[in-house]
């Protein structure tokens, strides 16, 4: 089975199940998902164990512009948060395996605080998390229905394409550091 077969067999199977809300949560529901695909796969007991026990969070990456972007920010005097839509919870490891967690203020993940973009309570959750009202807040996202998500409420929002084909669109995060340059 390729990774490409076992994420293909993930969106569907924990799209159909309630999200873990914490750690223990989560390794449970990494535990059913790998038993089910093993099952479904004629896998063996071992490769399930190995799978259960591999940490997802190791294989982030970010991009090469993300760590300029939030040191840019953090000396402009800007508090910055992640709102993810990712359907496991342990944001703030990813966040750390990726070299970001030192420069991100607050990790917000769908699961856990119930809500998820374009929802325009994950938004205004995030808002209220820094203490401001959302029209002092900016956010970049790689959807466009995120981005129309925190405009609705008033945030400034721009649309990310790193391939640079999508109208009235950022091509990079320094485009994006540009547009919140004297933004308090």
């Amino acid at each position: 089975m390729s990774l490409e077969g076992l994420m293909s067999a993930w969106e569907p199977w924990y799209r159909a199940r309630t999200l873990p809300k914490n750690i223990t949560e989560e390794r449970a529901f990494i535990a059913a998902f790998f038993t089910d695909f093993c099952k479904t796969n004629s896998l063996p007991s071992a490769a399930r164990d190995t799978l259960v026990s591999f940490d997802y969070a190791s294989l982030v990456r970010p991009f090469a512009d993300a760590r300029p972007a939030l040191a840019r920010a953090r000396s402009q005097g800007l508090r910055t948060a992640v709102l993810s839509n990712f359907p496991l919870v342990r944001l703030g490891d990813s966040l750390a395996a990726a070299g970001l967690a030192d420069l991100v203020d607050a990790a917000f993940a769908a699961p856990v605080i119930g809500y998820s973009k374009p929802d325009p309570r994950a938004y205004l959750h995030v808002a209220e998390a820094f203490g401001v009202a959302p029209e002092r807040c900016a956010m970049i996202d790689d959807e466009l229905d995120c981005v129309r998500g925190a405009q609705a409420v008033g945030m400034r929002a721009w649309l990310l394409d790193r391939r640079g084909v999508a109208p009235s669109s950022l091509s990079s995060l320094d485009e994006y550091c540009a547009a919140l340059e004297g933004v308090s």
